[in-house]
């Protein structure tokens, strides 16, 4: 076995016959039965209207399609667009249903074969379903030539059905035209809409077919345009030939009327050929569809990637096939399908509801791999439409059929869990949507002038700390803001709080008063706490939560790596438990150093209090996909705003995810550039953001950080890449935590 690409060897006119073939199965030859019963005459509109939500689903399909040329058809769009959970549903879905209905054909196969042999039709039907599964095994050109003559010598028989019985459509036969009102012909479109699913094969078969750019959008929409004027004109003529009642009690309603037209025996005869040519056809246009989903999924890891494997003689997913042909003839035997192609009708309308909401993601967010050569037009109103009709149909359906297609939607969640999330590596291009959700979220809160009053508590670190800090807790604040500066005081644990007194640091209560000279250099509200506590942290997050604090801005001495993972400290305890957004100022000992030089502070680790605060003139944003990002953007633009600071947004990416990124970055530089706030992109390709992001550090004032997505709080402060960045950074490090819970777990599962 080999793992490679499949070969295309299908032009227009195979995929045409594919899309044509699988639709004038079961919808030509069974349901105008049903459908005279239920509506009339007005079935032929039930048809149409079937048709027009066919055709806006087929419009956003070929968008897809011509965008994303590759087996799978919607499988692999949608797992694109929306992930591999949705992804998951989708192709578990589609490739049951494909098999249901492969069965059904056959089983269909089997019934009108009875007309002609009386003995052995089981087996007559089981050995063609082999056949059938033979032909794909030995290549789809083969499947593609039994398609198109088969679809074909098909069409011509129903041209001539049409063209011969036309002369004897009885006009009193059409009246009423919709006996049991027009409400019974919307409700019959639902049914009806199982016979309209065959274009969408074609876009499963879309890595085979040659020029698909070209090929695909243009194969879709004339499968759907003839075929709903084909249903439409034979149901007419149908009805127009024999009387409603008189069809409505048929079997096989399409041969009954040839029989009673001007060809007799013979019509009869061409109309029952013409229906097994049909089952057979769909049937194949089934399986070669059904056996590429399941290739797309094992290559995808949504099953297993043996369902990958291509034959190396004949170029075709060998695996895929045998296990689709297997189920096929399982069902089959079985016989009792019909209520499962009923739940593949509900499972194909959830995934053209799902394919509406990919067009609306992809053009969203526009990513560069997708230039689709086809682009459906009125966007967004033929989504909304087409996904409003989907709601409606499957609301329509028989409640037994919503219950066993809503476990089949279980059954694939609880795959995704089990297997999908671990082994799938597809992130959907939904995940953009939610960050520039987020990013936009971010964006009104900076830009909201006087809606949002900052409050900010900002404890005490020591006074080297503090010369940043204040800067930073002024910018953040804002003019409408204010701070509340603590001072914790502790005391051991044995000292009862009202005996504290004769036993506290009298220099530590001093302290306050070098804060408040301190912060005279800054214009913003303040109040001042000073406390004695037994443990600081949790006054901290008391405190905060009292006096309704919307951030902490802690301060935290990092020493190398040998002591970067911090347990029980004070930050950590803050982070666990406050319910707030959170900034942690982080130095180093030669980040310590080179502050104390640049400000001309003595030796003495607490530093004294100089008569200017520090400048922050260059400040560095390393970018990164994650819940805390946007509160980091909203610091950096403040500070920069209030410090007139340059500000750098800074990603270090590999090179496959180069354009990706550089797209990303271009959203957020255009949502955030506002007047006076100075920004800049800077995209380098690396291994190592650490090694990047540390070398960088030398030539800015301060960096600012979103908390790690891989932050393990019950275990460790920070991760591995905020560790190395604090531990080696040659400037202050600004870390930002939302105040979101989810922020909190461990959770390493993607969108």
């Amino acid at each position: 076995m080999a793992k490679s690409k499949l070969t295309r060897n299908l032009g227009f006119v195979d995929a045409l016959m594919l899309g044509i073939g699988t639709m004038i199965g079961a919808g030509i030859f069974i349901l105008p039965s049903i459908a005279a019963e239920r509506a009339g005459p007005a079935a032929a509109i039930s048809y149409l209207l079937g048709g027009i939500i066919a055709i806006l689903t087929a419009l956003s399909i070929s968008e897809l399609a011509s965008g994303m040329p590759k087996a799978g058809g919607s499988y692999y769009f949608i797992n694109r667009s929306l992930g591999p959970l949705f992804g998951t549903i989708t192709g578990i879905g589609m490739w049951m249903g494909l098999i249901f209905a492969s069965a059904f054909y056959m089983i269909g196969f089997e019934y009108y074969l009875s007309n002609f042999v009386p003995l052995g039709t089981r087996e007559i039907a089981i050995g063609m379903t082999i056949i059938l599964i033979a032909i794909n095994l030995y290549g789809t050109k083969g499947a593609g030539d039994f398609q198109k003559v088969s679809v074909m010598f098909l069409l011509g028989i129903l041209t001539i059905f049409i063209v011969v019985n036309a002369t004897g459509v009885k006009s009193n036969n059409l009246e009423p035209f919709a006996p049991e009102g027009w409400g019974e012909v919307a409700g019959l479109t639902g049914m009806l809409f199982i016979g309209f699913m065959g274009f969408e094969v074609i876009a499963t078969m879309a890595e085979e077919i040659k020029d698909p750019q070209k090929n695909l959008w243009k194969a879709m929409m004339a499968s759907v345009v003839l075929v709903t004027i084909l249903y439409m004109v034979i149901m007419i003529v149908a009805i127009g030939g024999v009387g409603q009642k008189e069809l409505a009690l048929q079997d096989t309603p399409i041969s009954y009327a040839a029989k009673n037209g001007p060809l007799g025996d013979t019509g009869w005869a061409l109309i029952t050929l013409a229906a097994l040519l049909a089952t057979m056809s769909s049937a194949n246009a089934s399986i070669l569809s059904a056996s590429r989903i399941s290739f797309a999924m094992g290559k995808d890891r949504i099953l297993h990637p043996w369902l990958n494997e291509i034959h190396r003689k004949f170029m075709t997913p060998l695996n895929s096939i045998a296990i689709t042909g297997i189920l096929i003839l399982t069902f089959q035997i079985l016989g009792k399908v019909a209520l499962l192609a009923e739940v593949a009708g509900f499972m194909f309308l959830f995934t053209f509801l799902l394919i509406h909401i990919c067009v609306w993601v992809l053009r969203h967010t526009d990513p560069e791999w997708y230039k689709p050569s086809f682009s459906s037009p009125f966007f967004p109103f033929v989504q909304l439409i087409g996904a409003f009709s989907c709601i409606i149909l499957i609301v329509q359906m028989d409640v037994l059929s919503q219950a066993v297609g809503s476990l089949m939607i279980a059954v694939a969640v609880l795959w995704y869990v089990v297997w999908s999330r671990q082994k799938s590596k597809v992130e959907g291009e939904v995940k953009k949507v939610f960050e520039e959700i987020k990013l936009e979220e971010a964006k009104k809160v900076i830009n909201a002038e006087g809606e949002r009053t900052e409050k900010i508590l900002v404890p005490f670190t020591n006074l080297l700390y503090e010369r940043i800090k204040i800067r930073i807790a002024a910018a953040l604040a804002t003019d409408k803001g204010s701070m509340v500066r603590l001072n914790v005081v502790t005391i051991p644990d044995q000292i009862p709080i009202e005996s504290a007194l004769s036993h506290i640091d009298v220099e530590k209560i001093k302290l306050m008063d070098e804060i408040k000279k301190l912060d005279e250099k800054v214009r913003v509200k303040k109040e001042y706490r000073q406390i004695i506590a037994h443990r600081a942290p949790d006054t901290i997050v008391k405190v905060a939560k009292g006096d309704n604090c919307d951030l902490i801005l802690l301060g935290r001495y990092m020493t190398r790596l040998t002591t970067a993972r911090i347990r029980e400290t004070m930050a950590n305890y803050v982070l666990h438990k406050a319910n707030t957004d959170i900034g942690v100022l982080s130095m180093n000992e030669e980040c310590i150093a080179k502050v104390r030089k640049r400000q001309g502070i003595g030796t003495n680790k607490r530093g004294k209090v100089g008569d200017e605060l520090p400048r922050i003139k260059k400040i560095l944003v390393p970018y990164d996909d994650n819940h805390h990002t946007p509160l980091a953007l909203e610091f950096a633009r403040k500070i920069g705003i209030f410090e007139g600071a340059t500000v750098t947004l800074f990603k270090v990416s590999f090179k496959k995810d180069l354009g990706d990124n550089k797209e990303k970055m271009d959203r957020i530089m255009k949502d955030f550039s506002v007047e006076g706030f100075k920004l800049k992109p800077e995209i380098v390709t690396a291994k190592s953001p650490v090694k990047e992001i540390v070398a960088a550090s030398k030539q800015y004032d301060l960096i600012i950080m979103g908390a790690s997505k891989k932050w393990v709080l019950n275990k460790f402060l920070f991760g591995s890449i905020p560790d190395r960045v604090m531990a080696e950074a040659s400037c202050p490090v600004l870390f930002a935590k939302k105040r979101e819970s989810i922020a909190l777990s461990a959770v390493k599962g993607r969108m």
